[in-house]
């Protein structure tokens, strides 16, 4: 990944982390989980400015004023591009942080949980059938021994 400066578009997509200090340009349906910086407080629905030339209807900043993405936020829903404000030791993140802080939980989206069950569960399937490959090749090298000439312990019992 390259480094990330100061006025460059991010593209955010659900399960992202914001590598820094932004602003939402452009998004659809953005949900962003910013506990750390909010006290608990999980999801925080961020929506930009939008304006309509023309047109009567609602300014969207009037309804969601608060375009902000912070430092390690996690995705939670949605997509949007933003710009980048802030990077480094000038991020919100690293002005409050203190040494016994360099650690922040993980919190799991929802997809990313769903992957997890389904790891899992292939990888069960996966262990079942290599033991009951292995189990039946077994078998079967015991019967050529039964029912040959063949020795079990000769290099021709291995292949």
């Amino acid at each position: 990944m390259r480094d990330i400066l100061v006025g460059d578009i991010v593209v955010l997509n659900q399960g992202d982390r914001v590598p820094a200090d932004c602003i939402l340009i452009e998004e659809m349906n953005i949900a962003v989980d910013q506990s750390m910086y909010y006290n608990g407080q999980n999801l925080v629905s961020k929506e930009q400015s939008v304006t309509y030339s023309g047109h009567n209807e609602p300014d969207n900043h009037k309804e969601h004023p608060d375009p902000f993405l912070f430092t390690d936020s996690k995705i939670k829903s949605g997509q949007g591009r933003a710009i980048v404000c802030c990077v480094g030791e000038n991020t919100l993140l690293a002005k409050s942080r203190k040494p016994a802080d360099m650690v922040i939980e993980e919190q799991n989206t929802d997809l990313e949980k769903k992957l997890e069950k389904s790891a899992g569960q292939i990888q069960k399937y996966a262990l079942a059938a290599t033991l009951l490959s292995v189990i039946t090749h077994l078998i079967f090298q015991i019967c050529i021994v039964i029912f040959t000439e063949k020795s079990l312990f000769s290099n021709a019992f291995l292949l």
